[in-house]
């Protein structure tokens, strides 16, 4: 699709998404420099990874189902977070990374790369991870799967640990087909959905009533939320012909195209 490396609009947007993160992870979290860090789903270029580090984060574990990180795009990640640089930045990447860089990664900037991992079984100890965030995973991780992952995050987390989720509600292919809406999926029967949803992109087309109710089984309470419904939402999503598969839904659970939802354990 050509869209790595990340062209200037798709790494503004990624690093508003991180700093949102940051933000979060600020208000509830203690210092944050000391704080270990998880994140599944790192993707080719791990730039968010490198801007929490920018916001000052020491030690993250980052984990993939698939090896797909790349040296040339992390490199050029790094290029993009030196020319656009922000107030909020503790520093910046000084050094850029080898065909070995998975060992350079941990050495130079805390990020411990493993891939292929499994989220649902982590090499970790009870309650020893601060902060956990994803951007952009949740939906596309099939619902059985993601509650094993939510109930691994329980185990793996404390009392006081904060786990930032930015999750998409919308129809990814629209991102690369004007002639379809955010809401394109909708109109799809499971049956026929699952022929056009091949693993390599795969989406579970989940609401955020869904992930909170996924959350909510684990034990984890809701602290903050937020989500960005389109000013022609309704107007877009009339031109859907909506499956009964979703008739279960509130109308307002539909036209959420994206949310932020942050969460801490359930006090016992």
């Amino acid at each position: 699709t050509k869209s790595l490396p990340r062209h200037r609009k798709a790494f503004l947007s990624s690093r508003e998404h991180v700093l949102g993160h940051y933000r979060n992870f600020s208000k509830l979290a203690d210092n944050l420099e000391t704080a270990r860090y998880f994140e599944f789903g790192a993707g080719w270029d791990l730039l968010n990874n490198l801007l929490l580090y920018c916001f000052g984060l020491n030690d993250q574990l980052v984990v993939d189902v698939k090896p797909l990180a790349r040296p040339e795009y992390i490199n050029a990640a790094i290029k993009s977070i030196r020319e656009n640089t922000i107030d909020e930045f503790k520093r910046v990447p000084e050094k850029f990374v080898d065909r070995d860089f998975v060992e350079e990664l941990e050495e130079i900037y805390g990020i411990k790369y493993r891939a292929p991992a499994d989220a649902r079984k982590l090499p970790v100890a009870d309650a020893s991870i601060d902060l956990v965030a994803t951007t952009s995973t949740l939906e596309h991780i099939p619902p059985p799967e993601l509650r094993r992952i939510i109930k691994e995050l329980y185990r793996v987390c404390h009392d006081n640990s904060v786990v930032s989720m930015k999750i998409s509600y919308n129809d990814h292919y629209a991102h690369g087909d004007s002639s379809i809406t955010p809401y394109n999926y909708f109109k799809y029967s499971r049956f026929h959905w699952a022929l056009l949803n091949p693993g390599i992109h795969y989406q579970n087309r989940l609401r955020e009533v869904d992930f909170k109710k996924f959350f909510a089984d684990a034990e984890f309470d809701l602290i903050e939320e937020s989500a960005i419904i389109p000013e022609n939402a309704r107007d877009l999503l009339d031109r859907v012909i909506i499956h009964k598969d979703f008739e279960k839904y509130e109308t307002e659970d539909l036209l959420k195209t994206y949310g932020n939802l942050v969460y801490m354990k359930a006090a016992n």
